[in-house]
C-alpha cells in the first residue's frame, strides 16, 4: 500500500471520528410539542429561563434569544428553615447550609415533630430552599439587556406544611425593569405530572425600585415546587440587584401579602410590608444581591 493511501485512509477515519462526535454532541435531547428538536445542552440552558412546562411550548424565536444570552454573574445560596411555636406563634430559625447539606440532609415536615434546634419547643416544620440570582446579557438589533432571573428551589419531597401567598421580589438600584413575568412550577405526587401558574407583566407588582409576584402555594399534594422571576432592563453602569423568596409560615391574605414597598430594611433586604403583623407571619429568609 503506498503512503498516499495510507493517509488518505487515515484521514477519512478522522473524518468519520469527527463526524461522530458533532452528531453525539447536537442528538436531539427531545421534541417539544412544536416540532423543535432540543439538544441536551441546550435544554439544560433553557432551564435557567424556562420552567419545564414552558419549554414544552416554546419557540425557535424564544430558543434563538437564549442561545444569544451570555451569563454574566450567579449568586446561589442554600438556606435551611426550622419554624418552631413559641405562645402558639410561630417563629423562623434560619441558618445558611452547604450545597451537600441541601442535597444530602432529611430534612422535617410533619407537623409538631422534635424540632432539630437546641430548644423545647414544638417544631411546626422544617425545610430546605435553594435561592439563585442570575443576570444575563441578552444582545439584540434594539441594543443589549440585561435578565435579572430569581429562582427559588425547595428540596424535592420537602414541601411546606404551611400554603398560602409567598412572595419572590427583586429590588434594584440604578436599573429599570421594563418587562417581566413570574413562573410558579409544581410536580404533583398523585401521578408525576407537572402544573404551572403564571403571573404576567401586568400582574406584577412593580414601583420605581422593584418588582414583585405574590403566588398562592399549591393545596394538593406536590412533591417539587419552584419559582421564578424575570426581568428586562436596558444595560446601566452600576446596576445593583437584590433578590428575595419569602414563605408565609401563617395564613396571610392576598391583600396584606401585597401590601409592601421594596426597601433594604425589608424582609430579605428586599419586602417591607406596612403592617408588622403581616410582617411576621412569613420566614424572613435572608435574600441574594450582585451589583454591576
Amino acid at each position: 500500500m503506498s503512503n498516499k493511501l495510507s493517509l488518505f485512509i487515515v484521514f477519512l477515519i478522522l473524518i468519520l471520528l469527527r463526524w461522530d462526535v458533532v452528531n453525539a454532541e447536537t442528538k436531539e435531547y427531545y421534541v417539544n410539542e412544536n416540532g423543535i428538536e432540543i439538544s441536551e445542552d441546550l435544554y439544560t440552558k433553557l432551564r435557567h429561563f424556562y420552567s419545564r412546562t414552558s419549554i414544552e411550548t416554546i419557540t425557535a424565536e424564544e430558543i434563538e434569544t437564549v442561545n444569544k444570552a451570555i451569563l454574566i454573574k450567579r449568586e446561589e445560596k442554600f438556606v435551611r428553615t426550622d419554624t418552631v411555636l413559641i405562645n402558639g406563634h410561630p417563629v423562623s430559625i434560619e441558618s445558611e447550609i452547604s450545597e451537600k447539606e441541601y442535597e444530602e440532609e432529611s430534612f422535617y415536615n410533619n407537623s409538631r415533630a422534635v424540632c432539630p434546634v437546641p430548644s423545647n419547643f414544638s417544631c411546626w416544620e422544617t425545610t430546605a430552599k435553594k435561592v439563585v440570582l442570575e443576570i444575563w446579557v441578552l444582545s439584540s438589533q434594539s441594543g443589549d439587556q440585561y435578565q435579572a432571573i430569581l429562582t427559588n428551589t425547595w428540596k424535592p419531597g420537602n414541601m411546606p406544611a404551611i400554603r398560602s401567598y409567598d412572595i419572590i421580589a427583586i429590588r434594584y438600584n440604578n436599573w429599570t425593569a421594563s418587562y417581566g413575568w413570574s413562573e410558579q412550577e409544581f410536580r404533583y405526587s398523585s401521578n408525576g405530572a407537572w402544573g404551572k401558574n403564571e403571573i404576567n407583566w401586568a400582574g406584577l407588582k412593580k414601583t420605581s425600585n422593584g418588582a414583585g409576584a405574590t403566588h398562592l402555594l399549591p393545596i394538593t399534594g406536590i412533591t417539587q415546587l419552584e419559582t421564578r422571576l424575570t426581568l428586562y432592563g436596558n444595560v446601566k453602569s452600576g446596576a445593583h440587584w437584590y433578590g428575595t423568596y419569602q414563605h408565609a409560615i401563617s395564613i396571610v391574605t392576598l391583600s396584606d401579602a401585597n401590601n409592601y414597598t421594596f426597601s433594604s430594611t425589608g424582609l430579605g433586604g428586599v419586602v417591607n410590608h406596612a403592617s408588622s403583623t403581616v410582617r411576621a407571619k412569613y420566614d424572613g429568609m435572608r435574600g441574594v444581591d450582585w451589583g454591576y
